[in-house]
C-alpha cells in the first residue's frame, strides 16, 4: 500500500498569514496530502513567511535555511507569504536551495508549486521565472475555498479583506499588498456559518484595515452592516475585531458593539503615537486631541470596553519631548493592552528617507521605559477585575492539569491569559469550553479565576 504524501508547514507572521496557510493546507489535503509535524518525514516542506519588519524577515530567512539544511534530495522546499511577495525576484536568485516561491496573491496555486518542474538551480533569469509564482497582491478566499484548521478549533480567524489604502510613512505593506480588497458580505457570512458549525466558539475578524471593510465594494458597504449580518449567524459565542483604525471608529460602529451581545467590547486601535508632530510625520491623519476624544466616546458608549493599541518609539525625528508626551498619554489614558515597538527602517517607505534617525540603543531604551510604565497601568487595570464573574474560553490544559483560557478582554496570542482553578469534586472544563468563573487575583498581564459550580 502506498503511503499518503505528507507536507510540513512552518508558519510565521500575523493571523492573516495563518488564514492563507490554512487555505494552502486545505488545498493540499484535498489533493490527498496529510499534514505532518516532523519535517524529516514530509515530502513537501513549506515556510509561510512574514515580511513586515526586520526581525520578522530575519526569522523567516532563518526558518528557510534551517529546513534547507535538513532536506533530503527528493523533498521539495517551497517558500510562500509576504517575504516572497515583497522580495521574490531577489530571493529566487539568492536562495537556490528553494524549489518554488509563492507570493501572497498566488495562495490558490500551491498545487502548481508542488507539481512543478524540479529545481532549476541558481542560474540567471531562466531559473527565476520557473521558480516564482506571483500573480497578484493578495488572495481572498471564497466560502468554497478548502481550509484546514491547523490549531485549536474553538477560535477561528475570519479574513474579511486584505491590502491597504493608507500610506503611513513607516509601513511597507501597501507597497507589496496593494490597495484594499474586501470580500463580499454574503461570502463572509457563509464562511462564518461554516466555522461555527465546525466548532468555533470565537470568530476574530481580521484584515489590514478591518474598519475599512466594504469601502471598495460596489455598491460600497460599511463594517456595521457586516457585523449586523454576522450577529445572526448561529454556532459561535464571541465575535472579536482586530485592526480598527481610530479615524474610522464612529458612533454607528459603537452602537453596533453595544447592541449585539456576541460582539465583545474589545477595540484594537493602532494609534502609533500621541505627539502631534510625530503623528504628522507618520502621516497618520490624527492628532492627540482626536485620539483622546475617541477614547472618551468609546468609554461613554461601552463602559466595560477593553482597549488595545500599538505604539512606535524612535520614529525619525522623535525628540525626548515627543517621547515624554507619549509616556504622559499612556499614563493618562490607562489602556488595557499596549504593544510597543522600536522603529526600524523599511525599504521603500517615506520614513526610511527621513532625517533625524534615532539610534537603535536609544529606541530600545524608550521602548523599555514605556513598557515599564504600561506594566504598572496593566496591573492596575487587571486588579479592578478581581471579584467579578466573567466568561472564560478554555484554550489549553497544562501538564499539571491547570486550565488556561481567556476572557472577552483577552485576544488570542497577543494579550495575557486567565489561569483557572476548579473546586474539588467539580468536573474540570475541556479545551474549547466556555465557562463562568470568578476572578480571584491578578498580575501585571494575567488573571487568576475559579470556575463557578
Amino acid at each position: 500500500m502506498t503511503r499518503p504524501r505528507r507536507f510540513f508547514l512552518h508558519r510565521l507572521g500575523c493571523p492573516k498569514n495563518d488564514v492563507d496557510a490554512e487555505n494552502m493546507a486545505g488545498l493540499l489535503v484535498q489533493e490527498g496530502f496529510e499534514a505532518c509535524d516532523d519535517p524529516t518525514r514530509a515530502d513537501v516542506l513549506l515556510v509561510n513567511t512574514c515580511g513586515f519588519i526586520g526581525d520578522a524577515k530575519t526569522e523567516s530567512i532563518d526558518a528557510v535555511l534551517d529546513l534547507a539544511r535538513i532536506r533530503r534530495k527528493r523533498q521539495k522546499l517551497i517558500v510562500t507569504g509576504c517575504l516572497t511577495q515583497r522580495y521574490g525576484d531577489q530571493l529566487a536568485v539568492e536562495l537556490p536551495e528553494v524549489d518554488v516561491f509563492v507570493g501572497t496573491g498566488s495562495v490558490d496555486r500551491i498545487l502548481d508549486a508542488v507539481r512543478g518542474a524540479p529545481r532549476l538551480g541558481p542560474g540567471p533569469r531562466s531559473g527565476q521565472v520557473a521558480r516564482l509564482l506571483r500573480d497578484g497582491d493578495v488572495f481572498l478566499a471564497r466560502r468554497d475555498t478548502p481550509r484546514v484548521r491547523l490549531d485549536v478549533r474553538h477560535t477561528a480567524y475570519l479574513k474579511i479583506g486584505d491590502g491597504c489604502n493608507r500610506r503611513c510613512a513607516f509601513c511597507a505593506i501597501p507597497l507589496f499588498k496593494g490597495r484594499q480588497q474586501s470580500r463580499p458580505l454574503p461570502d463572509i457570512v457563509a464562511e462564518a456559518a461554516d466555522l461555527g458549525q465546525g466548532g468555533a466558539k470565537e470568530l476574530v475578524l481580521v484584515a489590514q484595515d478591518t474598519s475599512a471593510w466594504g469601502s471598495d465594494l460596489t455598491p460600497p458597504a460599511r463594517l456595521p452592516e457586516l457585523l449586523q449580518a454576522l450577529a445572526g449567524v448561529p454556532g459561535y459565542a464571541w465575535l472579536r475585531l482586530l485592526y480598527l483604525y481610530p479615524d474610522r471608529v464612529d458612533d454607528a460602529l459603537l452602537d453596533c458593539l453595544r447592541a449585539q451581545p456576541r460582539l465583545v467590547p474589545y477595540l484594537d486601535l493602532p494609534m502609533q503615537h500621541a505627539s502631534d508632530r510625530v503623528l504628522k510625520r507618520m502621516a497618520r491623519g490624527t492628532t492627540r486631541g482626536q485620539l483622546e476624544a475617541l477614547l472618551d466616546r468609546v468609554r461613554a458608549a461601552l463602559p466595560d470596553a477593553v482597549l488595545r493599541t500599538a505604539l512606535i518609539v524612535g520614529f525619525p525625528g522623535e525628540t525626548e519631548a515627543d517621547f515624554l508626551e507619549l509616556v504622559d498619554f499612556v499614563r493618562e489614558q490607562r489602556l488595557d493592552h499596549v504593544g510597543v515597538f522600536a522603529y526600524s527602517d523599511e525599504d521603500g517607505t517615506a520614513a526610511a528617507l527621513m532625517d533625524g534617525q534615532v539610534p537603535e540603543d536609544e529606541s530600545a531604551r524608550r521602548r523599555d521605559e514605556l513598557m515599564a510604565v504600561q506594566q504598572g497601568v496593566s496591573a492596575e487595570r487587571l486588579a479592578a477585575w478581581v471579584g467579578r464573574d466573567v466568561e472564560v474560553l478554555v484554550d489549553e490544559i497544562e501538564e499539571d492539569g491547570t486550565r488556561v483560557g481567556r476572557t472577552r478582554g483577552q485576544a488570542p496570542e497577543i494579550d495575557g491569559v486567565t489561569y483557572l482553578s476548579v473546586p474539588p469534586g467539580q468536573m474540570p472544563p475541556a479545551v474549547g469550553d466556555l465557562v463562568t468563573a470568578t476572578i480571584v487575583d491578578s498580575a501585571e498581564y494575567d488573571l487568576f479565576a475559579t470556575v463557578r459550580s
